[in-house]
C-alpha cells in the first residue's frame, strides 16, 4: 500500500472518529439541555436584573425572542432606558446618551446574543449556513474539563464549552476578525434554571476580549404567543 493511501484510510478513519464524537456530544447536550421541549415556546421572555463590574447598582433588563433570530433588549440604565433590537438583518441602538434617535449598530454583536440564546438551542443556529459544526476534541475553560462544540468559518469562530460531567453548557465565546485582530464576546454560564422542561441559563457573566464586564441574573421566564414584528425593528420611544 503506498503511502497517499495510508494517509487516506487514516484521515478517514480520523474523521470518522471526530463524527461520531460531534453526535455524541450533541446528543447528551440535546437531552441535558431538554431541547426536545422549547419547539414549544413560540416566543420567549427574560427579565431580571445586571450589575456591571465595579458597581453595586442592579439594573433592570428584559430580553424578547422570536424565532429564528429575531430580538429585542431593553435595559434601565442608571435611571435611562436604553433599546436594542435585532431583526435579523439589521441591528440598533437607542439610549439617551446619543440622542433620541436609534442608531445603526454593528449586527455582528446581536448574532452572537442570537445564536447563544437561540429558544431552538445552541447547535441549531447557522446564519445564512456561512458555518460548519466541528467537534473541536477536549479543553479546558476556567480550569475545568470542558468539551469544544464551535460554529467556524473564515473568520468567525463560535466556541461551546460543553461540561462532561453535566453534558450542560460552561460557555459560549464569539471570535471574529475586527480591525486586523480577533475580536471575542463570552457568555459564562454560572447557573441554570429550569422552564417549561427545559434548562435556560439563569446566572451568566458576559467577557468581552476576556474582561468581565457584566453580570446577569434571570429572575423570570415568560412565554408569548406573538410580538408585533416592528418590535425588533429600528426603536423608538414611542413603541
Amino acid at each position: 500500500m503506498t503511502k497517499i493511501s495510508i494517509w487516506i484510510l487514516l484521515f478517514l478513519f480520523t474523521a470518522g472518529l471526530q463524527a461520531q464524537d460531534l453526535q455524541s456530544v450533541l446528543d447528551k447536550t440535546s437531552l441535558a439541555l431538554g431541547l426536545d421541549a422549547r419547539k414549544a415556546i413560540p416566543v420567549l421572555e427574560t427579565s431580571g436584573h445586571f450589575i456591571m463590574d465595579g458597581t453595586d447598582a442592579k439594573m433592570p433588563f428584559k430580553l424578547i425572542q422570536q424565532r429564528p433570530d429575531l430580538l429585542r433588549v431593553e435595559t434601565i440604565l442608571f435611571g435611562f432606558k436604553a433599546i436594542q433590537t435585532y431583526n435579523g438583518t439589521a441591528a440598533w441602538m437607542l439610549t439617551p446618551t446619543q440622542g433620541l434617535e436609534a442608531v445603526k449598530k454593528d449586527a455582528r454583536d446581536m448574532e452572537f446574543i442570537a445564536a447563544a440564546t437561540s429558544i431552538d438551542g445552541p447547535f441549531a443556529y447557522n446564519k445564512d449556513n456561512k458555518y460548519t459544526l466541528r467537534y473541536l476534541g477536549n479543553d479546558t475553560y476556567n480550569g475545568q474539563q470542558a468539551e469544544v462544540v464551535a460554529w467556524t468559518s473564515s473568520e468567525e469562530r463560535l466556541k461551546y464549552y460543553v461540561n462532561p460531567d453535566t453534558w450542560l453548557i460552561d460557555a459560549v465565546r464569539y471570535e471574529y476578525k475586527k480591525n486586523g485582530g480577533w475580536y471575542s464576546m463570552e457568555y459564562r454560564i454560572k447557573a441554570y434554571m429550569e422552564y417549561q422542561g427545559a434548562q435556560f441559563p439563569s446566572e451568566i457573566a458576559a467577557l468581552v476580549n476576556g474582561v468581565e464586564m457584566i453580570n446577569l441574573y434571570v429572575k423570570k421566564l415568560n412565554t408569548l404567543e406573538q410580538v408585533a414584528p416592528e418590535q425588533f425593528g429600528k426603536p423608538s420611544y414611542m413603541m
